[in-house]
């Protein structure tokens, strides 16, 4: 076991986070250059041979996943004979922490946080069952479904996880793999594992976070066996105050006949939208419970307080990186970080390194520590910058408005092709039967989040312009990010979705969320419109950040364009050619479309 303080390579650990099937699990932080520190967790194997082969495996699938409800894997480290996965950290408790207070308390969590939990799950299964080549997790259960305190829900650990195309059928033993309460009575059968078992899975933990009890109990594989087999009892969700309809999704996704079950995550998400109270499942009031359920009493008591990254951050000795330039400022270690926050929306996996590489630059042009700070969504970048918990932040409009009114100011605007501005495009697939605004009433529409200029507000306002405000707009479905959006419509999800585009002089696409994010598959999109002209996103600081460091900040930002190294960031980080200083409001677009929706009642 490691001791608070050893190093694992670049990786300092700093406390035990709990024990693992496959090894022990701490809190470390990766340290680069510039005193850049960013807490991660390490999993350390224990030193089994078959430990090893399972510990490699999550390594080599995950670091190939890039969802925003998938623990991002980032490295792999051999340290003194062992080899240590190194993942990014969710800072929170498990979904079985959570239910564990729940059930110790008597207080039933709340409906929209249930099925946004479970949503978001069934969105991550779809994305690995989609993958190709039968990717199979293997061990959805509620001590693998992260919960942050910012809002996060995140499917972890890969190391069981297999492809159903190397799945051994008539092998009873391995078949067993994985928790046997969440596994369907086929596979104690000798069935050959598919991936109708992860969402047969994830049903059991929508049974069990309802019922406030698991299905099948027992002591052992095989009471539990028995159970499974046996059938789960009724479900009566009236005392807890779930509704009828909900609990029957449950009741079905774990049916003893596979025949009856859902067929995909897909199907199942579908199932768990159609049957919650009506209006969308809402991501604040999952992360206001989140947040109210890790300070209340009784957990405290029971699982500990949630880290504060900040503390463990605090006094830490820094070493600045020598300066290639004669005039470069000196390192000021004694000042606090500039703390730079960036949303999931382009995905998690990029908002993670390339928030990492624009702090690094920061701190080596202003001679100052920089951190980058990943945040669920855009309402938390706004809620932190305007709290003074970020200095910068990267925004889209819509949400830079929400933070200009808390006293937030832009210091930069996102340039391309020459342009501040872009548009939203509203697409379906090519080969979708839809030709018009008009022939999506009734239909599903997958968007990126509510303070998402391109991928929610402006198409929304121009389809209830074609539609009329009262229009039903069938099933909408907030998926997190363009890539997400993107990959629902291309794979028939949603009959249309919202995402950027550029579009030059001519009125030809130059880029877009599509061409950025589906690479080959591109062509399978086709636009039905694209909205009028969008301000381009910001770098937004702080409220009472004082006016020269503003400057300096200002500076740095523009300065990017100046040189090969600094416009792979504009590139790669805020897809951009330059970062520019815009006097004129350009902004006055975005408010009056948010205020008309505002008016319509959205």
């Amino acid at each position: 076991m490691h001791r608070g303080g050893a190093q694992i390579g670049r990786y300092r650990v700093l406390q035990l986070l709990g024990h693992g099937g496959m090894g022990d699990v701490y809190l470390a932080t990766a340290h680069g250059a510039a005193g850049f520190e960013k807490p991660v967790v390490v999993k350390m194997l224990r030193p089994r041979g078959r430990h090893v082969i399972d510990l490699l495996k999550e390594a080599f699938i995950g670091v190939g996943l890039d969802h925003q409800n998938v623990v991002q894997v980032l490295d792999l480290v051999e340290h003194e004979g062992r080899y240590h996965i190194v993942m990014e950290y969710v800072r929170g408790f498990t979904l079985a922490h959570v239910l564990d207070d729940a059930q110790a308390s008597g207080v039933a969590p709340p409906v929209p946080m249930l099925a946004h939990v479970v949503a978001r799950v069934a969105e991550a299964l779809d994305y690995l069952h989609a993958l190709g080549h039968g990717l199979i997790h293997r061990d959805v259960s509620p001590s693998n479904i992260l919960l942050g305190i910012d809002g996060r829900v995140k499917l972890s650990d890969f190391g069981v996880a297999v492809l159903a195309s190397e799945a051994p059928g008539d092998a009873p033993r391995d078949a067993l793999v994985g928790k046997p309460g969440y596994l369907p009575p086929e596979c104690f059968r000798g069935a050959r594992p598919q991936q109708a078992w992860d969402v047969y899975a994830l049903g059991v933990v929508l049974w069990e976070a309802l019922a406030g009890a698991k299905p099948f109990p027992g002591d052992t594989v095989r009471t539990i066996r028995n159970a499974v087999l046996a059938g789960p009892p009724a479900l009566d969700g009236a005392a807890r105050g779930y509704p009828p309809a909900l609990c029957d999704v449950a009741t079905r996704a774990i049916h003893p006949d596979p025949a009856m079950r859902y067929g995909s995550a897909a199907e199942l998400l579908h199932a768990l939208v159609e049957a919650s109270p009506p209006g969308p499942l809402d991501a604040d009031l999952h992360r206001r419970y989140m947040r109210a359920c890790y300070a209340s009493t009784t957990f405290v008591q029971k699982f500990g307080e949630v880290p504060d990254t900040r503390l463990l951050l605090a006094g830490r000795e820094l070493t600045p990186t020598p300066m290639p330039e004669a005039d470069a400022p000196t390192m000021d270690a004694s000042q606090p970080p500039i703390r730079i926050g960036l949303s999931q929306a382009g995905g998690s996996g990029w908002a993670r390194g390339e928030g990492e590489r624009l702090a690094a630059r920061l701190a080596t042009v202003i001679g100052r520590p920089a951190v980058a700070v990943v945040l669920a969504d855009y309402r938390s970048l706004v809620d932190a910058l305007a709290a003074g918990a970020l200095d910068l932040a990267w925004m889209p409009p819509a949400a830079f408005v929400e933070a200009e009114k808390k006293g937030s100011r832009a210091l930069v605007v996102a340039s391309r092709l020459g342009r501040t501005t872009y548009r939203s495009a509203i697409i379906t697939r090519q080969d979708a039967p839809v030709r018009s605004l008009a022939e999506l009433r009734g239909q599903s529409v997958a968007w990126v989040d509510r303070d998402s200029a391109s991928g929610y507000l402006f198409a929304l306002a121009d389809l209830l312009g074609e539609l009329g405000h009262g229009s039903e707009l069938g099933r909408q479905h907030f998926v997190g990010s363009h890539r997400a959006v993107c990959e629902a419509v291309a794979d028939g999800w949603a009959t249309a979705g919202a995402t950027y585009a550029i579009v030059d002089d001519d009125g030809a696409v130059a880029t877009s969320g599509w061409h950025e994010r589906l690479g080959p598959r591109a062509d399978e999109i086709r636009v039905l419109a694209f909205t009028g002209p969008i301000p381009g996103d910001n770098v937004a600081c702080r409220p009472g950040l004082d006016p020269a460091t503003q400057r300096r900040l200002a500076d740095a930002l523009v300065a990017l364009a100046d040189d090969e190294a600094g416009r792979a960031i504009l590139h790669d980080v805020f897809r951009a050619e330059a970062l520019v200083r815009e006097d004129r409001d350009i902004y006055g677009d975005v408010r009056r479309t948010l205020e008309a929706l505002r008016v319509a009642g959205i």
